[in-house]
């Protein structure tokens, strides 16, 4: 996982990119265990701390609870899941991670 901050974010999406990012808190468990899976399947995805500043990620991005997952394309969010990510989850999360590698 690539840590960046919301301001980070903020260009990517101003940018157009085509990403997947993990919102996330350092005393969140559920987070840190996400975390592990997905650095464990070496998926290219950025991760926002929100712990510094909660009232802003929620404004910014509608995110109130961590862990969440969002895929953009092209800087518009087409997939979200909150809480912790299933099997099937995952099997989503990497078919755009591939797909968003194809397109680079």
């Amino acid at each position: 996982m690539i840590d960046i901050t919301s301001k980070q974010l903020e260009e990517k999406i101003q940018n157009k990119d085509s990403f997947i990012v993990m919102f996330q808190s350092v005393v969140c468990e559920k987070c840190q265990t996400q975390r592990g899976i997905l650095d464990y399947h070496n998926l290219e995805i950025f991760g926002v701390e929100c712990d510094d500043n909660p009232d802003e990620i929620i404004t910014k991005f509608g995110v109130d609870i961590v862990p969440h997952i969002r895929v953009y394309h092209f800087g518009n969010p087409i997939w979200d899941k909150e809480d912790a990510i299933g099997p099937l989850d995952l099997e989503i999360v990497k078919t755009h991670e591939k797909s968003i590698k194809t397109k680079l």
